[in-house]
């Protein structure tokens, strides 16, 4: 469920070119895992990327950065009138699907919504239609789908309307007809100037989404910069087609200290200053390896560079 106007984060006065939360040096231990010296970004018109696999802290940040955990140590640092717009709420955050009365209605819980937040009652049936609930508003929670109750959860992010969104893993349970949707609407919360940050360990599903990105790897931060800089630095990076064989010349590749990833069953994106040597290992393997093309890399192999901790080497001037 979604919540808002957090009270631990600290404000900072609104400046025209800072970002509207900023975090630092976020730890928190809990037993065996550690969030070590996190910091973070929201900035107005953008849409921030929070990645890394399940288990890596980004739902304990998030929960930072909401003010519903207390970190060991860092600082978040909230602007609680950045866009100046009357009405707006700081912040509004959705982090799980779990937390509603089950024997409400969507409607009703909305229109609960409405009241606390001093919103109209009319806008209740607006977002229900927006995001695709209408026809269930009057079934109980209780009987919602996980997907429904996403979607339940992001009528109430545009209910509350804030400058801030926070969205922890946002897409689980949404058919591709329901994500199309919500990228639609995260790019209008960017237009409209709200600062979004979103979490996913499905990079796919952020493919060209995102204006900026912060990857977690074991609870600490292993690149968070601009991503659309992040991809101008992949120059050298070719889809090689190698056919059913791409496993075989990838390991090859991967002895060598090349950069390889297979992007698909016969085909892998390989990034390499001499294209050479590269071909020549499939000439080695006895494997017929064609270059298809130069390629803007996919977020999975930016994601794969970065966690092999290849991209931080290579690319460390990149951070902000």
């Amino acid at each position: 469920m979604t919540t808002a106007t957090p009270t631990a984060p600290t404000a900072a006065p609104p400046t025209a070119r800072t970002p509207w939360l900023r975090a630092s040096g976020l730890t928190k231990d809990y037993g065996a895992f550690r969030l070590a010296d996190v910091s973070i970004e929201a900035a107005p018109g953008r849409v921030r990327g929070f990645f890394g696999p399940n288990g890596s802290g980004k739902t304990t940040t998030l929960s930072i950065l909401a003010g519903l955990v207390r970190p060991d140590s860092g600082t978040v640092r909230l602007d609680t009138a950045a866009s100046g717009l009357p009405g707006r709420e700081p912040m509004a955050v959705l982090l799980d699907s779990f937390g509603y009365n089950p024997f409400l209605s969507g409607r009703d819980h909305l229109r609960t919504v409405a009241r606390r937040f001093g919103r109209d009652r009319d806008r209740v049936g607006e977002v229900l239609e927006s995001v695709g609930l209408a026809s269930a508003a009057r079934r109980r929670i209780g009987a919602y789908s996980l997907g429904m109750r996403r979607r339940l959860g992001l009528a109430e992010v545009l209910l509350v309307d804030a400058d801030v969104v926070l969205l922890d893993e946002p897409t689980n349970g949404l058919d591709p007809d329901g994500i199309a949707w919500f990228r639609r609407t995260v790019r209008r919360m960017a237009a409209d100037g709200r600062a979004v940050i979103l979490s996913s360990h499905l990079l796919g599903e952020a493919e060209g989404l995102i204006d900026d990105a912060t990857f977690l790897v074991d609870g600490r931060v292993a690149w968070s910069g601009s991503y659309n800089e992040l991809l101008g630095s992949f120059a050298g990076t070719f889809s090689l087609l190698t056919g059913p064989r791409a496993f075989e010349l990838a390991e090859a590749l991967a002895e060598r200290g090349i950069d390889v990833h297979q992007s698909g069953p016969a085909e892998l994106a390989v990034r390499a200053e001499d294209l050479g040597a590269v071909q020549e290992m499939a000439v080695v393997c006895g494997i017929d390896a064609a270059v298809a093309e130069s390629v803007r890399p996919s977020l999975d192999l930016v994601y794969h560079l970065i966690r092999s901790g290849k991209l931080a080497e290579k690319e460390a001037s990149s951070h902000e």
